[in-house]
């Protein structure tokens, strides 16, 4: 009698053995399950979330207490030391003096008068010695060796009044120095004053890649008529209606009849209704460069041998703009003609240059304007 085999295992189906975790020793409620709410939606603030004022509730001294009668104790100077005190023998090698670095180190006697107007910027702020300047003769000297400065505008006034008093003193010839040659002396002596009559306006110094005029090679040699006709040209705002975002300047200079016109308009042998026809040259790419008020003047010389100044508002640099390929520019009409016509200033004109001379000029009167 023979016995029957049994293959495989006993069971059908897999056996899996489970280990069941251990029930948890504090209530569910207690766990920290992180939440974001980001997950649903994304948050974004409006601006009325951003003016509301939300109150900061602090201390009145904020950990810091002030005695309000010691408020003195914050405008005082370095009082004079003790001359009774002792100094420490350790101490004594403190106050010698450090040698000079290399030979030589001795600095010139800073004088920035009559000096050129390129190195004055650079050197003032790099090498200028405190208390030694020429300047300190004008104003400083006039609040040198006081302990309090008067910074009220009666003080300030005064102190105004004394540089004048320094100006006009007689042997202010004979003071001044040249920074280079000692022998070169001072000949005359230029008052300079701001211009009231173009404080109003607004200033723009240009700079440009090259000459503008096409038709002027060298500056130096070219004539007066071409020098007229540089100094009275004009930079027209353009923008792409395109593509509002390009915007450059469009350069125009007048013709050779507008430019007779102008030479004759100086000498007031015309009216105020006599146009002037400009020709398009070229178009300029400008980069606008802000300048700080009273930073960056300009000086001109007047018939009175007297010299003006007005200030700076914004600088320009100018660029030629390249002509871009016909394929996927779109073309559009811009002027290549300008006629100018020159009046005088209207009433809403004329107040609002008053009211810019009443940001400058204090004493004010609404003089008319011609």
């Amino acid at each position: 009698m023979s016995t029957s085999k049994r293959f495989g295992a006993e069971f059908l189906c897999n056996v899996r053995y489970q280990t069941a975790l251990p029930p948890p020793p504090f209530v569910p409620k207690l766990l920290d399950v992180p939440k974001s709410t980001e997950r649903f939606v994304e948050y974004r603030h409006s601006s009325l979330v951003e003016s509301t004022p939300y109150p900061l509730h602090t201390n009145a001294d904020l950990g810091m207490p002030i005695d309000l009668f010691q408020l003195d104790a914050f405008s005082k100077r370095k009082e004079k030391p003790n001359p009774s005190a002792k100094l420490d023998p350790k101490d004594r090698a403190l106050l010698v003096k450090p040698p000079a670095e290399g030979f030589g180190a001795r600095s010139r006697q800073f004088v920035p008068w009559l000096r050129r107007t390129e190195y004055i910027s650079s050197e003032i702020t790099r090498s200028s010695p405190k208390g030694k300047a020429v300047e300190s003769s004008f104003g400083l000297s006039a609040t040198k060796g006081l302990e309090d400065i008067d910074y009220s505008l009666e003080g300030q006034i005064a102190s105004v009044e004394r540089t004048f008093k320094s100006a006009n003193d007689p042997d202010l010839m004979s003071k001044l120095k040249h920074p280079k040659n000692p022998n070169i002396k001072p000949v005359e002596i230029t008052p300079i004053f701001p211009d009231f009559q173009r404080l109003g306006s607004s200033y723009t110094q240009c700079s440009y890649d090259g000459f503008p005029d096409p038709t002027v090679e060298d500056k130096s040699s070219s004539s007066n008529a071409d020098l007229t006709k540089s100094t009275n040209s004009i930079l027209k705002p353009m923008q792409n209606p395109h593509d509002p975002s390009e915007t450059f300047l469009a350069f125009f200079l007048p013709t050779e009849s507008a430019t007779e016109k102008l030479k004759k308009r100086k000498a007031d042998e015309l009216e105020e209704e006599t146009s002037y026809d400009y020709e398009w040259v070229r178009d300029y790419t400008y980069e606008s460069v802000p300048c700080t008020s009273f930073t960056q003047l300009m000086v001109y010389l007047g018939e009175d041998k007297t010299a003006h100044y007005v200030p700076i508002r914004s600088r320009l640099v100018l660029k030629k703009k390249r002509a871009k390929s016909k394929r996927g520019a779109e073309p559009y009409k811009k002027p290549t003609h300008l006629q100018i016509t020159h009046r005088r200033p209207n009433e809403e004109e004329k107040e609002t240059l008053r009211e810019a001379l009443r940001d400058i000029y204090v004493n004010d009167d609404d003089k008319e304007m011609d």
